[in-house]
């Protein structure tokens, strides 16, 4: 998947991501980049910190902050639906 559909689907929601870290370990993070999710502490501050084409950067709800991966090193990346399946 291409950094530009990734970063589509972080606005559009939640995304469970799976990635390889640098230390070779395995994450999962609940990942977004829709300020729906996001608190209001937590909104970027705009303070032109820069990222290449081969990371993306999102914030991990479940851990509460800002992360980034490799673009890489992503394992899976599925969409969150927005209620769960069967109601």
């Amino acid at each position: 998947m291409k950094r530009e559909q990734c970063v589509h689907m972080l606005k559009e929601g939640l995304v469970d991501l799976t990635f390889e870290k640098k230390d070779g370990t395995i994450r999962n993070a609940r990942a977004t980049l829709s300020m729906d999710f996001i608190p209001g502490l937590d909104h970027p501050k705009g303070n032109g910190v820069s990222y290449t084409d081969k990371q993306l950067r999102f914030y991990d709800t479940d851990a509460e902050g800002w992360r980034s991966c490799l673009m890489d090193n992503i394992i899976s990346f599925t969409e969150v639906p927005d209620r769960p399946e069967g109601e």
